[in-house]
């Protein structure tokens, strides 16, 4: 398993060194993966339980259209266990995320709607979970988090604009900063005595397109025993007419398909009635979805607690003006105020309102502290999450070898309370950190320039890349554990340019071709522009390799400025790595060069 407990520990002593990271391997994690998929065994149950869980992990060789051998028994299975193992085997179908050939879950949900089970059966299914499923005490905090996908979660990014069209935030598959954190405070382990709690995704995706989801959304799921819900859009043939209707920007049937789902969940589930909350966006048909929400009733009481829309940005400006935005919320408070001792409340003498419109989760945390559905420490623990998703991600950086951004970005992290981060944000950190002393034996490190310099020269002094080393007479490069003797005098070729701008960028380019002196003007934009990522190409034979320079200027060195300047002229190594158009491959090593820099 991951022993992340040990970087808890040393995560917020900074400067402390780390222990030695442990990261699985891909077939350690794969097999974690398939473990989670298929359902743990449980330790003793009886056999009705264990039976159920069998043919749960047998469903991921059916498809939706055939036969369920899982739902025909699931009545006479629920009757036959005890009455303690009803709870954890609903849980179990709920989330162990297990898929069917189609790519659709094989969840609780679609064994009791979506199956040929007749109703007399399905009946049964919901007397057994009514009579065995005992609510939670009203004063145990906690919430059943459900949650829209693109454009709540995170920004939605296909061509056609049908996924979603907010762009308030990056578009490279990083979740909503405190996204995670206020899922995690919103459950409060609600029904973790079942296992780990999970978050329901309420998605209009069809259900043959929501498999990926939980490796898209490890953050939400886990990462060793992902656990998560998902309640799909309409499939068949309603998924191309409703495909059509978004585009032509109609949207009420994706409504009406989320409040059904709500509804069979609240069936599934009556003993959290009173505690689903709900939280979308005002992209499509959330905003209508969530306002038939608050009308629905669990008996006499509402039947969920309350409903947060975030506000879409695009371009332009905000899909509702602030104007709307206002009027909705006065408008939906009113017609649903909030009830007296609410149940999974953190301040049951707050207003508790049921309806909420948010810019950012900072800011929905806020709303939900004042009005008591959230306590200041949970309110805390989201703005230290907030903070920590704001910086770019350290594993990016590692894997583009950028060394300032990604010492930066560590440091960032351990500053805002590293040790709460969930599995997945620790799990690139450890990857990052393990990664750091690799990308710092690829960078040239030449300090400051001194003062009133004109140029930078580069004299290439040797290079051991792959079976090849230069010069002939260098006895050290030709013993390297890189290379051996190449017999031909030739000298390897050298380019200098900003990488940071891409391949195809106008950037400056320098270099040097059957010359060992790379001639570089002072200053020069592609070493000293803020954000810029000097990359040095060495070429020799059929052999490529690359490494960085990390060049301060007098602004970002201070001792260099107090000095006036730094050595006019050094000798550094650096390892090369391959890398292709797209960057840098590995960390691996597959050479040395070794360059005299000298300010002229």
């Amino acid at each position: 398993p991951l022993r992340l407990h040990r970087w808890r520990a040393h995560a917020g002593r900074r400067g402390a060194p780390p222990p030695a990271p442990f990261f699985p391997s891909p077939r350690a994690a794969a097999a974690m993966r398939a473990e989670a998929q298929d359902g743990a065994r449980p330790r003793g149950g009886d056999a009705a339980e264990r039976r159920l869980l069998t043919m749960l992990r047998d469903e991921a060789k059916q498809s939706a259209g055939q036969y369920s051998p899982l739902a025909a028994a699931l009545p006479s299975l629920f009757a036959a266990m005890s009455a303690e193992a009803v709870p954890r085997c609903r849980a179990a179908l709920d989330s162990h995320l297990v898929f069917r050939q189609d790519g659709s879950a094989a969840d609780l949900r679609s064994l009791v709607f979506e199956s040929e089970l007749p109703d007399a059966q399905r009946r049964r299914v919901l007397e057994r979970i009514r009579e065995t499923c005992r609510p939670p005490a009203q004063d145990r905090p906690g919430f059943v988090v459900l949650s829209d996908v693109d454009d709540t979660l995170l920004p939605g990014a296909d061509l056609l604009g049908v996924a979603g069209s907010d762009r308030s935030w990056h578009l490279d598959g990083r979740l909503y900063p405190g996204v995670s954190r206020l899922h995690q405070e919103l459950r409060n382990g609600l029904r973790s005595e079942y296992g780990e709690d999970y978050t329901v995704l309420l998605t209009a995706r069809p259900p043959n397109l929501v498999r990926n989801l939980q490796d898209k959304f490890t953050r939400i799921a886990g990462v060793r025993h992902p656990r998560m819900s998902i309640l799909p859009g309409e499939g068949g043939p309603g998924m191309a007419w409703n495909a059509l209707m978004v585009m032509a920007g109609y949207y009420s049937r994706l409504g009406e398909t989320k409040l059904s789902r709500l509804q069979q969940y609240a069936e599934l589930f009556p003993d959290y009635a009173g505690r689903f909350a709900f939280i979308g966006d005002d992209g499509q048909a959330d905003l209508d979805a969530a306002e038939g929400m608050l009308k629905m009733r669990a008996g006499k009481a509402p039947l969920l607690a309350f409903a947060a829309i975030k506000a879409c940005y695009a371009s332009e400006g905000h899909a509702v003006s602030s104007t709307a935005r206002q009027a909705t919320v006065r408008r939906l408070r009113g017609a649903h105020p909030g009830v007296e001792r609410p149940l999974g409340c953190a301040a049951p003498r707050a207003p508790h309102h049921r309806f909420f419109y948010f810019d950012n989760y900072r800011e929905l945390a806020g709303q939900l502290t004042e009005a008591g559905w959230l306590a200041p420490a949970q309110n805390a623990a989201i703005l230290r999450a907030f903070a920590r998703d704001c910086v770019p991600s350290p594993l990016t950086l590692a894997q583009a070898f950028d060394l300032r951004g990604l010492k930066s970005a560590l440091e960032a992290k351990q500053a805002n309370s590293l040790q709460e981060a969930d599995e997945a944000e620790l799990e690139a950190f450890v990857q990052a950190h393990h990664l750091l002393p690799a990308i710092e034996e690829a960078h040239i490190k030449l300090g400051a320039p001194p003062c009133q310099v004109k140029a930078l020269r580069l004299h290439l002094s040797s290079v051991a890349l792959g079976d090849l080393a230069w010069p002939n007479g260098n006895k050290e490069a030709a013993k390297s554990d890189h290379s051996h003797y190449f017999p031909q005098q030739t000298n390897p070729r050298m380019t200098l340019w900003d990488a940071s701008q891409g391949p195809g960028a106008a950037s400056q380019v320098f270099e040097a071709s059957g010359n060992s002196e790379l001639v570089v003007p002072w200053p020069c934009k592609a070493l000293m522009r803020l954000g810029a990522q000097p990359a040095l190409d060495i070429a020799f034979g059929s052999q490529v390799g690359r490494c960085y320079i990390l060049c301060e200027d007098a602004r970002r060195g201070p001792q260099a400025a107090k000095d006036g300047g730094g050595d006019a002229q050094i000798t550094r190594s650096a390892s090369l790595v391959a890398f292709d158009s797209s960057g840098p491959r590995a960390p691996t090593a597959i050479g040395l060069v070794t360059v005299r820099a000298a300010w002229s």
